[in-house]
């Protein structure tokens, strides 16, 4: 479990600090405060290493830098390390080597790490694969550093860099596993079908159907995906939500199925933590699934081995995932830090998590901070209507903000309904 983070002089804040919970951290927050910033550094501090660094194929994850480059920029952390005892430590970005520099030999946290970028990418980190030794001041690599993988990646396999003449195949991908599975019908192929169950709107079960070719000159067998709505398709063409809950839910069963079974090959106990980072959970999905996919995917962590702890990070930009979580969040488990901007200052705050209710309500809540859930346009025209009531308006004036509402509001809204009392009122004092 990660504990705290302390940023100076990095990222778009002179000083951030905060805290984590060992369940579920939902960070909210407008574009640009540094959301995604702050997964990525935690995924550096828990692997040592920025997701691009790794793969030149992803449009995030970049080493962070100071904000004034003429000012120390330090990042401090406290986690658990092995055998539960708490490290902190800290790290100062080196302006002439311009890199972090580092404690030698592996990341200090036992767990299994996993990160679920916005972007369909992914990222893990295995104690049991990816690690190195340490030899007097040098770091020895014996590991890929970890497993970050393109949207396209997780489809059709990861291969190892610069291996040539012969490709080594790190992980052979969605495409490949999911029908090896199916055919062996195995406990990752159990895991993955219960897994995908789980993150399923209610009432459009998913499921993965026998693999078809889908084109003459290729050779490639795809699985299928299996809807009540409609006839099994290739994966390949489902949409982008579908996508990206059977990459989440195949990276996650491969992700512990690969750990299980590289720490029976290195003769030791598979890890009791794991911390799973998510980036905008909603990201393509409709209404209906946002409200259930934050407690889904807390559920189906955990499910994968009963004897791991798991810890959750999350952002969001949906009030139906704030609203969804309000069945579950515990204030001793859970928490919800907020990214404000404060006197130009970005700023972030650890809020009580109240229930609020509604969707909407969460809208106009310290989340999103929206005034109104209405389209600007009637917003507006109803503060025009609000103002008009507190002078002497004429009557041709009243009848001609009426016709105004009337043409932007339903004939049921209950502000248009208070309008026309408060109309009412008004004429009859003229």
């Amino acid at each position: 479990m990660i504990h705290s983070v302390k940023l100076e002089n990095v990222g778009v804040a002179p000083y951030m600090d905060l805290d984590f919970l060992p369940r579920l951290n939902l960070i909210t927050g407008d574009n640009g405060l540094g959301k995604s910033f702050l997964l990525d550094v935690v995924w550096w501090i828990l692997s040592r290493k920025w997701p691009a660094q790794l793969n030149s194929h992803l449009s995030s994850g970049a080493m962070a830098r100071p904000l004034v480059a003429q000012k120390a920029a330090r990042i401090t952390f406290t986690l658990d390390g092995k055998r539960h005892s708490t490290k902190t430590y800290t790290s100062t970005y080196d302006r002439r080597d311009q890199a972090w520099e580092g404690r030698q030999g592996r990341p200090l946290n036992p767990g299994l790490v996993l990160y679920a970028m916005s972007d369909g990418s992914f990222a893990v980190w295995d104690p049991a694969r990816n690690y190195w030794k340490t030899k007097g001041n040098a770091d020895i690599q014996e590991k890929v550093p970890a497993y970050v993988f393109s949207a396209n990646e997780i489809m059709y396999g990861l291969s190892k860099p610069n291996e040539y003449p012969k490709e080594v195949w790190l992980c052979n991908g969605l495409l490949r596993d999911v029908e090896t599975w199916r055919l062996k019908h195995n406990l990752a192929w159990q895991q993955f079908t219960k897994v995908l169950k789980k993150l399923s709107p209610d009432g459009e079960e998913m499921c993965i159907g026998e693999a078809k070719k889908v084109g003459a000159d290729e050779e490639l067998y795809v699985p299928t995906l299996e809807t009540p709505y409609a006839p099994a398709v290739p994966v390949i063409y489902a949409s982008a939500a579908i996508r990206r809950i059977l990459s989440l839910a195949y990276c996650l069963v491969w992700a512990w199925q690969s750990h299980v079974s590289a720490s029976e090959e290195i003769g030791q106990e598979p890890e009791k933590h794991i911390i799973f980072l998510i980036d905008e959970i909603e990201a393509h999905l409709h209404p209906r699934w946002q409200r259930t996919i934050a407690r889904a995917l807390v559920d189906v962590v955990n499910s994968l081995t009963n004897q791991a702890e798991t810890q959750v990070i999350l952002t969001t930009h949906s009030p139906l995932v704030m609203a969804g979580c309000e069945d579950f969040f515990t204030s001793e488990k859970d928490q919800w830090l907020d990214l404000d901007l404060v006197d130009r200052r970005v700023q972030i705050t650890s809020r009580d998590f109240e229930k609020i209710g509604t969707a909407d309500q969460w809208l106009t809540s310290d989340a999103f901070d929206l005034k109104s859930t209405r389209s600007p346009g009637a917003e507006q025209l109803l503060n025009e209507a609000a103002e008009l009531l507190k002078v002497q308006p004429s009557r041709q004036e009243l009848e001609d903000m009426d016709t105004r509402l009337s043409l932007i509001l339903h004939p049921m809204d209950r502000d248009l309904f208070l309008w026309r009392y408060q109309k009412e009122k008004k004429e009859a004092e003229i």
